[in-house]
Formats: structure tokens, C-alpha cells, sequence
């Protein structure tokens, strides 16, 4: 993988993203030679466009090597546990630690490498010269920084520290300052049942020990959305993906991985000016597939003036236009989200009843097509995210009976193009 200039339409992210801070953490695997130049070219363009970065890294991998080329046993361990004694310590954990932070200041050298002081931490006894998080010195911002997986007391005494618990501590910390957690895994997100990636989890829908609620997750990623639920209400969004998927995380619509989300910070309001070129292609995209309709330019334009985004920390995470059409009736059109079948039609739903219920309007009504009309399975899922929340279907419009509808659809031409008719009333209440 070679990152070179970034399309119009990458660079587009890159702009929303410009000023803002990325907390990146790297496991030892990720910090592999092959894979860390990956990591350095992606981490090297968002520097240049602007964004700032700081990169979290571990060293698993490397300090096993280290240890294994001097000595014959394995390194102790204590139901599975790593124990960091002296002599792993001195041999290892901190021979690897100082190889990688030689190797970031050269590849990445826009980083400023900060040294084991600033994160000052409390010994772990039980797991030897390991130590947690607890306090840090000299890092008064998260702006184009790397901090690795050894830090210290306050005697200056070095401990080998978890990378995991390193971001816990800086998210917890710097929460408001940090616009997005990026968390780099060799599978790049949870799986459900089927081993499929789940591109969106809500906080709403993990539990306090890590599990979720209609997800089988593995044991390994129970601790890790353990501790991205911790994170969530200071950092507001933690995407999880892998190195090779890094810059689409960032520079496409639907990212790279998994990405969670903190409900409480959502926000929905009228599409801003930077957004635009971020919804074009996605409206342009949805025309070609036939799912929306092609419109004039009068009526494209008045999509876009009413359009509404749904978003996280400046992320969009999906749309709709509630367009008036006269004193009865208002139209729901243009809706769309970036994650479907994980809870963001739902989230949308929400926001598209308040403001429908907020207006003078009796009805509102919308207009759905699927790529395939003949695929029976695709159309009830596509009918389901309007019945589902309190929209009645009536059929194709060529069938819908006509009695009291507004014009646009009176005389809606349905040679080419024959959707299905919702119909939402404002005395009908949905407890969502």
C-alpha cells in the first residue's frame, strides 16, 4: 500500500478534519517494519493537511524478540499473564521501546517522541515492574505526539505500561481536545456471529462489562469495548480498524472498520457549508442506483437548503430533507445513513418525527425505491426503516389512492420510476 496525493474526494475528509486531533494507538504488531510504514505514510499525510496526531504505541512483539535473542526460557508468565521482572526489564522491554522510539523519530519525524517521564504511573505489584497510568508531565496537548509503552514513578523508577491503558488514561484526560480514537487491531473492528464486520456500535448498546447486547463478541474484544465505553463519554467516538484501513477511516464516508459512538453527543441540525461536498457524491451516487429520484435544479436545490445531517464529533453519519409542499403536507425525502441495520435509521427517525411534529404540516409522506424492484427481501427491508417507525405503506404510487394528496404526487409521472407511497400523520404518536 502506497498513499500519493489524496483524490478530491479524500480530500475533501481531510479538510473537515483539518485542526482537529486524532489519538491513534498502535499495537507491537502494528509496529511490525512493514506495517509501521504503512502506519508512517498515512500518519505523514494528515500531518500535512493539517490534522493533528498523537500516536499511542505498544511493543509486544518487539520486546518478545528481544528477550528470545538472549535467552533460551520464554518469558515468565502467570496464567497467561506477562510478568515484567528486572531482568526483562533491562533486556527487553526497554531495548524495544528505545528501537521503536528511534525508528518513529525517523519516519514520522513531524511526531515529537516524548520520553518515559510523561506518563507517571503506580506499580502494579502483583505483575512486577509494571506500571498504570496515574499522572502526566510535560504534555500540556495531544498535537503531533508519540508515547509509548514505558513510563514511570515519581523516583523515576521505569515500568513497562499497556499502550490500551495509555489511551484509556490521555482519552480520559484530554477527552474534549480529542476529536476521534483510533484504536488499530489485526482484525480491524468487532464481528457478529457470521464473522462480518459491525461497521457501527452505539454506546446505548454495550454493557458495563464489555458485552453487547445482540452481539456474540470474543473475549479479547469484551475488554476492549470495556474500555471504549469508559472513553466514549470523553471522547465521543472510538473507531476501531486497521492500519492498512487508517486513512479510509478518515477520508471516506463510511470509514474502515467499526466505529462507536457516545449517543449523547449526537447532533442533528440543517447541513453546513463544508458538509456539501461530502453529501454530493453520496446524493449523485444514490441517483445512479435509482433509490433517489433525479430532480431540476430548482428542486435539487431545495433538497440541498433542507437537508439535515446527522452527526458525531463533525462525522456524518446520515441525512434527510423535510421539504413542505403545502399547508397539509411535507415531504421526507433524501434519507439516507452510512451504517444501515445498526441503529442510525432509528436515531434519524427521531429527529425527522420531532421536526416533522414541530411543523404546521398534517402529513408527511415519502417516496421509496429499491436498486431491484424485484427483489422482494431487499424491498421489505427498504419499506421497513419507514414502517417501522410509524409510516403507513400504500403500494406503488400508480396504485395509492389519489384522494387528498398534494399535487407533486397527483400528477407524479410513473412510466419510469413507480415508488412505493409512506404516509406518517402528526396524531400518530411512536414511542420511540
Amino acid at each position: 500500500m502506497s498513499i500519493t496525493s489524496p483524490t478530491s474526494s479524500e480530500q475533501v475528509y481531510l479538510d473537515l478534519y483539518e485542526g482537529k486531533t486524532l489519538l491513534i494507538k498502535a499495537g507491537g504488531a502494528e509496529m511490525m517494519p512493514e506495517k509501521r510504514l504503512i502506519l508512517a505514510q498515512t500518519i505523514n499525510m494528515f500531518i500535512r493537511n493539517g490534522i493533528f496526531v498523537t500516536l499511542v504505541f505498544g511493543g509486544q512483539p518487539q520486546i518478545d524478540e528481544h528477550w528470545d535473542a538472549q535467552n533460551d526460557e520464554p518469558r515468565l508468565k502467570v496464567d497467561g499473564i506477562g510478568i515484567t521482572n528486572p531482568e526483562l526489564l533491562h533486556q527487553a522491554v526497554l531495548p524495544a521501546y528505545t528501537s521503536l522510539c528511534e525508528a518513529i523519530a525517523k519516519e514520522i519525524p513531524e511526531l515529537d517522541v516524548m520520553p518515559p517521564s510523561t506518563i507517571r504511573c503506580q506499580q502494579d505489584w502483583e505483575s512486577g515492574f509494571v506500571g498504570y497510568p496515574v499522572h502526566h508531565k510535560g504534555l500540556d496537548d495531544l498535537q503531533n505526539k508519540a508515547i509509548g509503552f514505558v513510563g514511570q514513578n515519581s523516583s523515576e523508577q521505569n515500568f513497562n505500561v499497556n499502550a490500551d491503558n495509555v489511551v484509556a488514561y490521555l482519552a480520559s484526560e484530554f477527552g474534549s481536545s480529542i476529536d476521534e480514537v483510533i484504536l488499530l487491531t489485526k482484525k480491524g473492528g468487532v464481528t457478529n456471529q457470521k464473522d462480518e464486520l459491525v461497521p457501527l456500535i452505539l454506546s446505548s448498546d454495550i454493557n458495563n462489562d464489555g458485552t453487547h447486547k445482540t452481539i456474540a463478541v470474543t473475549d479479547g474484544m469484551v475488554q476492549k469495548l470495556k474500555s471504549v465505553r469508559k472513553m466514549l463519554p470523553k471522547a465521543g467516538k472510538v473507531a476501531m480498524t486497521t492500519v492498512e484501513k487508517l486513512y479510509q477511516e478518515i477520508t471516506d464516508w463510511k470509514g474502515g472498520g467499526t466505529l462507536c459512538i457516545d449517543v449523547d453527543q449526537l447532533e442533528c441540525s440543517k447541513m453546513r457549508p463544508e458538509e456539501v461536498k461530502i453529501f454530493l457524491p453520496i446524493y449523485d451516487a444514490l441517483i445512479a442506483q435509482g433509490i433517489f429520484k433525479k430532480r431540476n435544479h430548482q428542486d435539487t436545490q431545495e433538497v440541498f437548503d433542507e437537508h439535515n445531517i446527522l452527526r458525531i464529533n463533525d462525522s456524518p453519519l446520515g441525512g434527510f430533507s423535510l421539504i413542505e409542499q403545502d399547508e397539509k403536507w411535507s415531504e421526507l425525502s433524501t434519507l439516507w445513513a452510512g451504517y444501515l441495520g445498526n441503529g442510525v435509521g432509528k436515531l434519524l427517525s427521531i429527529q425527522w418525527i420531532k421536526q416533522f411534529c414541530e411543523s404546521e404540516s398534517e402529513f408527511l409522506y415519502a417516496l421509496s425505491m429499491v436498486a431491484d424492484p424485484d427483489d422482494a427481501e431487499a424491498r421489505q427491508k427498504v419499506l421497513k426503516r419507514f414502517t417501522q417507525y410509524g409510516m403507513q405503506n400504500f403500494g406503488p404510487v400508480s396504485e395509492a389512492n389519489t384522494m387528498g394528496l398534494p399535487n407533486s404526487l397527483l400528477y407524479y409521472d410513473t412510466t419510469e420510476r413507480d415508488p412505493y407511497l409512506l404516509k406518517y400523520q402528526s396524531t400518530f404518536h411512536l414511542d420511540l
